[in-house]
């Protein structure tokens, strides 16, 4: 049984789509098909209903998916503390497609100058995306609007403020 299998496995258990399960995990989706199909040859056991939308799990996926996710959840542990030591790492941002092309680029060039070994990873998401990413910990940080109810399961910090303001030529009665 390959590690890769099961965190294809787990991926496609939780968000319930392999295409967002290869998203994920930069990964093609017929490359977690495979993954997919190996473990359940391997199981002999069906994992996903795929004739329904959103796939879901079968009853013996459901067992699989309860044991495996501390099994991820500990490997995901162990990269990231092997990744702090010393000054690499790896950082993953989530945020608005605007941010993520046009003011993130020259922020993760400033920080890369002082942390050249830390790989940077930008992400253009929706904010409900982003909410589920950090949640689920996808994601070490997320860059979003405000939520108008707080969630108790994150920590959200105040950047900025910011207004808006409409222009119009100085000829218009608004």
């Amino acid at each position: 049984m390959q590690t890769q299998h099961i965190v294809s496995f787990y991926h496609v258990a939780r968000l319930r789509s392999i295409t967002k399960a290869a998203v994920v995990q930069g990964l093609a989706q017929p490359t977690v098909t495979s993954h997919l199909k190996k473990l359940e040859e391997e199981l002999g056991v069906s994992l996903f209903d795929r004739i329904k939308r959103p796939i879901m799990l079968t009853s013996d996926g459901a067992a699989v998916s309860e044991m495996v996710a501390p099994i991820v959840n500990g490997l995901t542990a162990l990269k990231t503390h092997a990744d702090s030591q010393g000054r690499d790492g790896s950082l993953t941002i989530a945020a608005y497609a605007n941010l993520v092309l046009h003011y993130l680029p020259q922020v993760k060039q400033r920080f890369r100058t002082e942390y050249p070994n830390v790989h940077i990873r930008l992400l253009a998401r929706t904010h409900r995306e982003m909410i589920q990413m950090t949640k689920s910990g996808e994601v070490d940080l997320a860059l979003s609007t405000p939520q108008s109810v707080p969630d108790p399961a994150l920590e959200i910090v105040e950047l900025f403020t910011s207004s808006t303001m409409m222009l119009t030529p100085p000829d218009t009665n608004c």
